[in-house]
């Protein structure tokens, strides 16, 4: 007899991690999820990515993850799937459930949670169980989206056939009553964006060593401050990034406390400041061509001797200005006349100055 009570929930932990989920490969063998960018990462910050696919395995990081959210997840899955079931053939409903497969197609790869072959269509299907408290505003969340388009390119490489569109069911993880469905449609052109955004990340990664792999990180993007995702709520790596956001050095054999990080830059600012710098963009591009377009319309008013066109929506009149007077300091000072006693100082202003890193 036991002299100690059970204890369930040790149990299951010790269960679930000492357990490992992986599928088939569509053509065989299994997906090195190191070796490929998976579509779940399709939109995730490339730096993360970079730092989990290359951390050596004495480094001090702990880069296991809440598995509450994939077990739910997994639950919601088997749940639908057995209900879908009920309904379609076993050949109109394929790679789901237990049968579930990984395919890929070059440096990506992809796991859906099935194939739907109906009426001579392939839908492919993602599903997501979601909090109750989640609001997706009439669309489904950026990273869903991004992977279901990956998945689609994939699975129809590597199958040879056309996917038509995706379906994301999101099922409320309080109440499987309450679903919602988005309808995705296939995206070559995110998917060669996805093929050279993997070839360029595994290129780096092609060259890290325990040396150097941090310092390669710090040449990658910190997209998670921008992407629209929670990639650095959930990031094992926030210290070493904080220190590449302010330019420090970062020294894994000599880890700085982290009282004494320079503070991350919020999410907020980071995207602040990039809109900022897009909007000046587009603002320099508009004043140009109105400029442009300005000296086109006088060199024909003034050609034509016209003082005003009329275009039957707006009328464009060219007037005559004089000359704007000036006070001509250079010859004030030859002629021996100080004017510094009537000058005064301002308040003093903060300036704002925003330029791109790649700016060339």
């Amino acid at each position: 007899m036991r002299n100690e009570t059970i204890d369930l929930i040790a149990i299951v932990r010790d269960s679930v991690e000492g357990s490992t989920k992986s599928w088939p490969a569509f053509d065989g063998g299994q997906v090195d999820r190191k070796k490929v960018l998976s579509a779940s990462e399709a939109i995730k910050c490339v730096r993360s990515l970079f730092l989990e696919k290359t951390v050596p395995a004495d480094y001090d990081v702990d880069t296991s993850f809440n598995w509450g959210f994939a077990e739910r997840g997994n639950s919601a899955e088997t749940w639908l799937v057995e209900k879908l079931r009920d309904f379609f053939e076993p050949e109109e409903l394929l790679f789901a459930g237990d049968d579930q497969k990984s395919f890929r197609f070059g440096p990506l790869s992809a796991t859906p949670d099935g194939l739907m072959v109906l009426d001579g269509e392939n839908i492919l299907l993602e599903v997501k169980s979601i909090d109750p408290r989640a609001r997706l505003n009439g669309k489904p969340r950026a990273s869903h989206e991004a992977q279901v388009k990956q998945s689609m390119f994939v699975v129809g490489k590597a199958m040879g056939r056309k996917i038509d569109y995706a379906v994301i069911l999101y099922l409320n993880a309080n109440n499987y009553e309450e679903m919602q469905q988005f309808v995705v449609k296939p995206d070559p052109s995110f998917a060669r964006g996805q093929i050279k955004k993997a070839e360029a990340l595994f290129a780096k990664i092609d060259g890290a060593t325990p040396e150097n792999w941090l310092h390669l990180a710090a040449s990658l993007p910190a997209e998670g401050l921008t992407n629209d995702s929670k990639d650095c709520d959930y990031c094992p790596f926030t210290s070493e990034c904080s220190q590449m956001q302010k330019g420090g050095t970062v020294k894994p054999d000599a880890p700085v406390a982290p009282t004494e990080l320079p503070k991350f830059l919020p999410k907020t600012i980071a995207r602040s400041v990039n809109r900022y710098v897009d909007l000046k963009d587009e603002r320099d591009a508009l004043v140009a061509q109105v400029d442009e377009l300005g000296n086109e319309i006088k060199k024909y008013m003034d050609a034509e001797s016209a003082d005003k066109v009329d275009t039957g929506k707006v009328t464009a009149a060219l007037q005559k200005v004089a000359g704007r007077k000036t006070l001509d300091k250079a010859a004030v000072a030859a002629d021996g006349i100080d004017l510094s006693k009537y000058e005064k100082v301002g308040k003093p202003s903060l300036r704002l100055l925003v330029e791109r890193n790649d700016k060339p």
